[in-house]
């Protein structure tokens, strides 16, 4: 629980192609909560943070009806260098960085991994147009950024990488990889770029179309 209530604050920083720096926590608990269940909870914060050199520096604690955790980040990037939803053009090529759906049957949704990493590599690779994390599914994110950058698109079904199936994929959420766009003319330095520096690929899973 710990682990994914930092991941989830981590990801949208990944999201624009950030870093973050510091979390804060409000955590809202009953009377009878036990406190050997918050620090199991705190040492999944701590591990996650470690990992990325985020500092927990404050907070607030109090009483309610459940167990309740409001994570807050702060982060930097680059002035005027955020990876927006609203870069989106004509013909880019869209793509995602790992497979999707089935998050929550695989247990994948409560372990993922931030794509950190690899949003910092592509932001400072100049190739992105647009980007954002999935968390909501791929058919509700996409739409995210066709709204803000006035286009439609085109998605192959057979090139988008699940876990399962296609209608779990489109729908299910909770996958927290990046969804993101680039000039076809750059895709393909991309992708060989991408494999010399990450040694992995992005799956290319569709187009930017005019037509919304």
């Amino acid at each position: 629980i710990g682990w994914k209530a930092a991941a989830r604050v981590l990801s949208d920083f990944a999201a624009m192609g950030a870093d973050p720096q510091y979390l804060l926590i409000n955590l809202v608990a009953p009377p009878e909560q036990d406190f050997q269940t918050l620090e199991k909870i705190y040492a999944g914060v701590t591990k996650i943070r470690e990992l990325f050199g985020v500092d927990l520096v404050g907070g607030d604690l109090a009483q309610g009806p459940a167990l309740e955790l409001h994570v807050f980040g702060v982060g930097r990037v680059p002035k005027g260098k955020a990876l927006l939803r609203s870069g989106a053009r004509p013909g880019d090529i869209i793509y995602v960085t790992g497979p999707l759906g089935g998050s929550f049957e695989s247990g994948k949704h409560l372990a993922f991994m931030p794509r950190l990493k690899e949003a910092k590599w592509l932001r400072q690779s100049g190739f992105v147009r647009s980007m954002m994390d999935i968390s909501d599914g791929l058919a509700t994110d996409l739409r995210h950024i066709l709204k803000a950058s006035k286009v439609g698109a085109a998605l192959d079904g057979t090139a988008i990488p699940k876990i399962r199936t296609l209608e779990q994929a489109l729908f299910d959420g909770e996958d927290f990889e990046l969804l993101f766009t680039v000039n076809p003319a750059d895709a393909d330095a991309l992708d060989f770029q991408c494999l010399e520096d990450l040694e992995q690929q992005f799956q290319r899973i569709g187009t930017i179309t005019a037509q919304p």
